[in-house]
């Protein structure tokens, strides 16, 4: 299995009132951010992060899985275009929203215990922790 980190050390900007400061792996909860709201509108869909240490990040969009390769140096984030599955569902157009805005992404931070990024003027993503999964019940349970 190769190594995964959930994030890297990310830029702080101060965004509002809160807690706000720069994420180091070790601070960060391990495991996929699931999307709360956009661009300040809690969200009615799933739409998951997850990134590793070498920059490769992946996750669910409302429909489809992405992935894709951060190509700035970290702090920066710069995602391009992911790859994107194609499968049709009634959500596309706030899959279109969802991958728009993270495609524009340029920094992220830790506000309040919440995954927050931003495209300088443009939108804001805001993450929460996922739970991990509980581990499968042995047989003899």
């Amino acid at each position: 299995m190769r190594p995964r980190i959930f994030a890297l050390t990310l830029a702080m900007t101060p965004l509002s009132a809160g807690t706000v400061m720069a994420i180091t792996p070790s601070e960060l909860p391990p495991g996929e951010w699931q999307l709360f709201s956009l661009d300040g509108a809690e969200v009615a869909y799933r739409a998951t992060f997850f990134i590793e240490e070498d920059g490769r990040y992946s996750g669910w969009a409302p429909c489809n899985r992405y992935s894709g390769q951060n190509g700035a140096a970290w702090p920066a984030l710069s995602f391009g275009q992911p790859a994107v599955t194609r499968m049709a569902c009634p959500e596309l157009a706030a899959e279109q929203d969802f991958l728009a805005a993270l495609t524009a992404v340029r920094q992220a931070q830790s506000k309040d215990g919440r995954l927050v990024m931003r495209a300088g003027t443009g939108p804001e993503l805001v993450f929460l922790p996922l739970p991990a999964a509980a581990p499968a019940p042995s047989p003899a349970d």
